[in-house]
This record gives structure tokens, C-alpha cells and sequence, in this order.
């Protein structure tokens, strides 16, 4: 329903126009063939030659509004002839709704008719019509208000409990914000971003681990097999090799020195020093540790590498952001067998759940990222893997699902359907969430029978 708050006058330009017309073709109508002013309030209406599309122009005294609607039942048919016409509030509803002011019923209304007259003259068929028409709109109405207004959680609210007291007069009432004027702004200049040439200081160096004398190091002492059980003055130590490896704590980094002596035996003049831990990375410096809570902090706690960078930087440990995507690339390759066996696990249950899922992946054009979709699996033994594809095409259902057989319960997307279809054995089945929204929706309607379906879902 249109209010028509604040607008002085209606005027509406018969001709027909090209919709293509965005808010300085339709200024240029208005200054040029109208001869009004803009900015003085009105609301000019325009519609196209099949008078099916009406767009108004207004100005709100903070700049121009553009509104427009397309019917898809009705014309958008002015009531009288010439280039210029003002209407008034009522007309330019009914305009709106798609009832055609300006065409002659035999036995009917013609222009000069009141809106009373006209209503007189519609014939049953056109009443139960905009019946129709009234109750559909309301319908509409009342879900953009839940859209705006309502909340977004499809939960029932229950009955309130008699013996549950009430917060209501207990808290004390809310303030009210006062109105403050916006910040000041400033113009920022441009930066200018250096071109990629070669490697430089930024590049992958693992040569050493570089940190600050502020760091904490912890010593650890690698004990040597070769002089198990023999007393000190069987053998000598020469000197020692230290081998430094970044690790994590909760909270905090810390540097891991193991300390290996190198050990000369005097009964045989050999010399021994115990080999440094194996790493999980071969030649890094990263203890598994580190590499857990990068990934960690990532995939669960959503923590970008740079902040990981940044706050490596704050702990005092120098090192390059090329350095931490090799380490997460390298520690997720290792991790793919446990993915694999995890999702055949999940394609041998029973009981398969799917749903697609859109993330931003990849670069598609200069300034735009390509959406491409996780394909998240749901077993009966609760566990949950999560393919990517690059599209939402069935050949992504195909390519998740491989040789499944069994019950494939899906939202109403098309391309489930499409693909039991071709599949023998493959039994569809839809989500009862995503059916009871539909009731959800029916509630104005039939708020009985919609509350009585409500309670049989929500029985199972």
C-alpha cells in the first residue's frame, strides 16, 4: 500500500517511455517537455508503451528517489488525455494495482465516474477478482513485514508458564540514543602498490629461525644412547649442536632448543651425537604444535593468516607470510587420507544427508571473486565432510555422491531430483524443515490447520 507522505502533487507524463531511463533521462523529461521543477516536491509517473511498467521519480530533500513495478495482471492506463495530468492520491493506487482507469465497460463506467461509481459498476467476476488480488497482497505484505520487521527463527513460541514471573516493570526502562550529528569526514589520497617482480626479503627462508632475545626459549636435553650406563670419565663431550624449532603454547610462542652434545667415546675414539626430532614438515621449522594452531585458528576460530603473520610479529618471531602458507598447504595435504576415509565412511551409511552451500573461492575477474559451492555430506554415524566444486551443477551431486545407494535426503533444489532419477537404488526424500516453512508461510491464511501441521512436524 503506497502512503504518498510528503508528496505535493502527482503528476504523471502520458507518453510512452523507455524504461531504460534511469534518473537523468527521466530528469530531462520533467525540466524539458513537463517544464517543472524537480525539486519542488511533486512525484512524476512514467509508463512504458504496453503500460505495464510505471516507474515514479521524487525528491526526498536529501536526493532523488526512483521507484518502479512491473504488473503482471493489469495496465497501468492513465485516466484522461494530454501530455501532462495530475492525479490524485487514490488514482495513483489504482494505477499501481493494475486497474485500468481509462477504458469504457458497455453498461460500465467512463472517466468522470467517482471511485464510488466505478466500484458500483464492476460485475461479480472483477469483485471476487480483486479479492483475490487483495488477499494474495496482504499475504505479501505481511511476509515483508516478517522480512523487515519480524524475527528471522522459525521457533513456535509456547504458552507462558503461570507460575514464571515476568521482567516486565522489574529492569529499568531503556534510553533512548541521543542524536548525534555524523563524524567528520576527509578526503584519502590514492596509495600506490609496488609491482610483483623477484623474490625478495618477503620469500620463503628456513635457513634459520630469526626471533628476539625477549622470546622465551625452552632448553631441552637429548639425552645420547650410545653412552647409556657409562659413567663420566668413559667419555667426553666436545661440544654440543642446537637445533631450534618454533612451537606454540596456549597463549603464547615459544622457541623449542634441543641441545644434542656431541659425544667422543674414549674406549673406542668414535665420535656420537643423538639426531634432533623429526619433524613433521621435512626441513622445516615448525613443530606440530605450530602447525595445528595455524590451521586451527584459520578453519575454526576464522583467525586470516595475516593476523596469525601479525601476531607472530607482536610475539617478537620474525617470520615471512609465504613461509605460514606453506605450512598450511603442506599440513592440509597431509590431512587429506583422513578426509578421503572419512567421507567414504560417510557414502556407506544408510541415511545420507546433502545440501550445497555458495562461498567466495577463487578469482573470476579483476575486483570479483567466483562463488563456488561446499557440498556438505551428513552420515548416520554423525559424521560430516565437506566437498568443494566450483559449480551447483548435477555433475557435482555426481561427482560427491560417486556409487552411493540409499536414502538421499535433500532440500527442494531441482538437480537432486534430476539426479535420483538416473541412479538405481537412489531413494529421495525431503527435509521437513524445509517443508514446514511453507506452513510457516500458510499461517495467516489458515492459522488452524497450519498450527495442527505444525504440531504433527514437530512430533517427529
Amino acid at each position: 500500500m503506497w502512503s504518498g507522505a510528503g508528496v505535493r502533487q502527482i503528476l504523471a507524463y502520458s507518453e510512452p517511455v523507455d524504461m531504460r531511463k534511469a534518473f537523468d533521462g527521466l530528469l530531462g523529461l520533467v525540466k524539458g517537455v513537463l517544464a517543472e521543477d524537480p525539486l519542488s516536491g511533486s512525484l512524476f509517473v512514467f509508463v512504458n508503451r504496453r503500460q505495464t511498467y510505471l516507474k515514479a521519480l521524487y525528491w526526498d530533500r536529501t536526493g532523488f528517489c526512483l521507484f518502479a513495478k512491473r504488473l503482471e495482471r493489469g495496465r497501468c492506463r492513465f485516466p484522461h488525455e494530454g501530455l501532462k495530468q495530475e492525479l490524485s492520491a487514490q488514482v495513483f493506487q489504482l494505477l499501481l494495482d493494475g486497474i485500468e482507469l481509462g477504458r469504457r465497460r458497455s453498461g460500465g463506467y467512463n472517466t468522470r465516474m467517482t471511485l464510488e461509481e466505478r466500484a458500483t459498476a464492476l460485475s461479480r467476476a472483477e469483485i471476487v477478482a480483486l479479492r483475490e488480488e487483495n488477499v494474495a497482497l496482504k499475504r505479501q505484505n505481511e511476509w515483508f513485514k516478517r522480512q523487515l520487521l519480524g524475527r528471522k527463527s522459525e521457533r513456535r513460541l509456547l504458552p507462558a508458564d503461570p507460575q514464571q514471573l515476568s521482567l516486565a516493570g522489574r529492569l529499568a526502562p531503556p534510553v533512548e540514543p541521543r542524536e548525534t550529528p555524523p563524524p567528520p569526514t576527509e578526503t584519502v589520497k590514492a596509495y600506490q602498490r609496488r609491482l610483483r617482480g623477484e623474490a625478495g626479503a618477503d620469500a620463503p627462508d628456513e635457513r634459520e629461525l630469526r626471533f628476539e632475545p625477549t622470546v622465551p626459549v625452552e632448553e631441552i636435553r637429548v639425552p645420547t644412547p650410545e653412552v647409556a650406563g657409562l659413567t663420566e670419565v668413559e667419555y667426553e663431550i666436545l661440544g654440543e649442536k642446537v637445533t631450534y624449532r618454533l612451537a606454540q603454547r596456549p597463549g603464547a610462542y615459544v622457541i623449542l632448543k634441543y641441545v644434542r652434545p656431541v659425544i667422543k667415546r674414549k674406549d673406542l675414539a668414535t665420535l656420537a651425537c643423538p639426531p634432533a626430532p623429526p619433524a613433521v614438515l621435512e626441513r622445516s621449522l615448525a613443530d606440530v604444535s605450530l602447525l595445528a594452531g595455524l590451521l586451527v585458528d584459520k578453519f575454526r576460530y576464522h583467525l586470516p593468516r595475516y593476523r596469525q603473520h601479525q601476531r607472530l610479529a607482536d610475539a617478537g618471531i620474525h617470520l615471512s607470510r609465504a613461509t605460514l602458507t606453506q605450512w598450511v598447504q603442506r599440513t592440509a595435504a597431509l590431512l587429506e587420507p583422513i578426509y578421503y576415509a572419512l567421507l567414504s565412511s560417510i557414502l556407506q551409511s544408510q541415511v545420507l544427508t546433502m545440501d550445497e552451500t555458495p562461498i567466495k573461492a577463487g578469482r573470476q575477474s579483476k575486483g570479483k571473486l567466483h562463488t563456488g559451492y561446499f557440498w556438505p555430506l551428513y552420515g548416520d554415524q554423525e559424521e560430516i565432510a565437506f566437498p568443494y566444486a566450483a559449480s551447483r551443477a548435477q555433475s557435482a551431486v555426481r561427482e560427491a555422491l560417486g556409487k552411493f545407494c540409499g536414502v538421499l535426503l535433500t532440500d527442494g533444489y531441482a538437480v537432486y531430483e534430476r539426479y535420483a532419477q538416473t541412479v538405481k537404488g537412489l531413494v529421495p526424500a525431503q527435509c521437513w524443515a524445509h517443508c514446514r516453512r511453507q506452513f510457516v508461510d500458510a499461517a495467516a491464511v489458515e492459522p488452524t490447520l497450519v498450527a495442527q501441521a505444525l504440531d504433527f512436524i514437530g512430533q517427529l
